[in-house]
């Protein structure tokens, strides 16, 4: 005989009743035969005894749902075709628990399920029917084992509601999560006994993570499972000669493992008591990877702290791990010998970009001829991958192209460059006088190499020039690039062209040195007083707007911008200058 519905809404009351009488600090409040629209009562959590006024904290609204079911289920989750009238009035309040109680085909035998149907799961849900037609939707359950699963259930429903109570439908909607400099994640969780609680008891528990603005108000939400955990461990993991040690050492832990990642190559799985090895990153840390590579093969183990980790690899996989260790030694020794110091980045690195490497290095280094699509000689970059090599590259007879690097070679009078300056060609053998704005970002610049030089050579008029126009290029390439050893360089210039300066030229030279300070935030009073004293002497418009931009006059520059032609005015643009004129 099948059970009435109204007897099994009365047991399933009864159920709950019994678990939150369990919880010492709430009180239910469920009636009977409730004739409420969508609710059959809520349960009032108290800051103590439920004797005491002053204890009350908040009321989760439930409803309670009872219902006989005669197939075979699973026990840890269920459904419910909830009424969508009942999910639009619990909008209204800013959510309800809902609880179902399924009886087993009509035995005493129960298992509870829940939902704690929040603005983000409403709004979800209602999304998901809103061009349906529809009375019923279906609502995913997961079961309640007992009573303080059901107080932890309510006190996270109410730190959840207080937050989503603040956000729009928009912001509920966005469940694209982001992290930058303007938001960051992180959710809110209540257990009855944190001191017996550990991070990774949440691995499995499904929880909202939140992305906050920088105001701490939310604009983002996601409702997931909280499927491993990641933190940093502070032991350092170091070779047993402690030479190389490792203290970027994080500890993951999921539902099948429990693993120790160190160094970017090496991970520690205490599950299966297995060592990985994964050379990777740049060329330093791989060095650096086969070195404590070598160590454990050879002793055997590795230290966790003190503690040895015990490691039993072939050692005949030495030989290969020294091979390629060699290889990035090679690697690395040439770089250095062209000034690069840069860590490379060789996880971006293919075999086709070691072949090119290799063609220009034996270009440079051993006079190897190479082919080139170009009909002319060429100075300026040549880039692989993250590196950025000088080359200057010279048309031979026979079609080939003879290449050299700018900087790290004894001949700097290799060369001869012709100028022209006011209509007149000049020329010079000096290598540095000629050098492009783009060279400058070359990873093998050697600027010793270039003051050595220079402070070594004497200048004729039409060579101080040049040398001017190298610190006004470096200053471009410094404004793009952010490398103060420019702006080190620049200064280093501007000393130079003092000795030389003379009536026509002090100006220029000395408010070009103006411009390196004023980069570098460290104009004084007195050159202040001297900007000003030649702004006001000056009879040409460009250093008198020069001074301006210095001063950081605005009004003055726009006033004499308006002045100007069209074509001084693209002039002045072509000048570092103009970071402070046009900007």
């Amino acid at each position: 005989m099948t059970k009435s519905t109204k007897k099994t809404e009365q047991k399933a009351n009864t159920i709950i009743r019994s678990l939150i009488d369990s919880i010492e600090c709430a009180d239910g409040h469920i009636e009977e035969n409730d004739k409420n629209i969508s609710w059959d009562g809520h349960i009032d959590f108290y800051n103590g005894v439920v004797d005491k006024k002053e204890n009350y904290e908040f009321k989760v609204d439930i409803q309670i749902k009872g219902r006989t079911i005669y197939t075979k289920k699973s026990k840890t989750k269920s459904n419910f075709d909830l009424d969508v009238s009942d999910l639009k009035n619990y909008l209204i309040v800013d959510g309800t628990l809902l609880i179902v109680v399924e009886f087993k085909n009509e035995s005493d035998e129960y298992y509870v399920f829940y939902c704690d149907l929040l603005p983000y799961n409403i709004t979800k849900y209602l999304k998901s029917i809103e061009n349906v037609e529809t009375n019923k939707i279906r609502i995913e359950l997961r079961q309640l084992k007992n009573a303080e699963a059901l107080e932890e259930i309510c006190r996270n429903f109410n730190i959840n509601r207080s937050i989503q109570k603040r956000m729009n439908i928009n912001e509920l909607l966005n469940n694209h999560m982001t992290v930058d400099s303007k938001s960051i994640n992180n959710f809110s969780f209540w257990k009855k006994d944190y001191t017996k609680f550990k991070p990774e008891d949440l691995i499995g528990s499904y929880q909202y993570i939140y992305t906050m603005d920088d105001n701490n108000h939310p604009i983002g939400v996601k409702y997931s499972m909280i499927t491993s955990l990641e933190k940093q461990y502070k032991c350092p993991i170091t070779n047993v000669e402690k030479t190389i040690e490792y203290s970027d050492v994080t500890h993951t832990i999921d539902t099948s493992n429990d693993i120790y990642t160190f160094g970017k190559a090496f991970t520690v799985n205490e599950t299966t008591r297995m060592f990985g090895i994964n050379i990777c990153g740049t060329l330093n840390e791989r060095i650096k990877q086969l070195d404590f590579v070598e160590s454990i093969l050879k002793n055997g183990k590795f230290l966790v702290g003190d503690k040895p980790f015990e490691f039993n690899g072939d050692l005949k996989d030495l030989e290969r791990y020294n091979k390629l260790k060699e290889q990035l030694k090679i690697f690395r020794n040439i770089l250095n010998k062209h000034n690069i110091t840069k860590d490379i980045k060789l996880d971006e690195w293919e075999d086709k970009d070691f072949d090119e490497f290799n063609i220009w290095m034996n270009a440079i280094e051993n006079g190897l001829k190479i082919k080139l699509d170009s009909e002319s000689g060429m100075m300026g970059i040549k880039k692989i991958q993250d590196i950025k090599l000088s080359i200057i590259a010279l048309k031979d007879s026979d079609g080939y192209f003879k290449v050299d690097s700018i900087w790290n070679n004894e001949e700097y009078k290799r060369y001869k460059f012709t100028h022209t300056i006011d209509d007149k060609d000049v020329e010079t053998n000096n290598l540095f006088l000629s050098l492009y704005t783009d060279v400058y970002f070359a990873d093998d610049i050697n600027i010793k190499e270039m003051e050595k030089v220079i402070c070594d050579c004497k200048f004729n008029d039409d060579e101080c020039i040049l040398l001017n126009s190298q610190l006004l290029n470096t200053l471009v390439a410094f404004d793009q690039c952010g490398d103060k050893k420019l702006l080190d360089y620049a200064m280093f210039i501007s000393e130079i062209l003092e000795k030389y300066s003379d009536e026509k030229t002090k100006d220029i030279y000395y408010l070009n040195r103006c411009q390196i300070l004023k980069r570098k935030n460290e104009l004084s009073d007195a050159e202040l007083e001297r900007i000003i004293d030649i702004r006001n002497t000056t009879d040409r418009d460009d250093i008198a707007i020069s001074c301006n931009a210095l001063l950081d006059n605005k009004e003055e520059i726009k006033i004499m911008l308006n002045k100007l032609e069209t074509e001084t005015i693209n002039i002045l643009k072509s000048f570092p200058i103009s970071k402070y004129i046009f900007d």
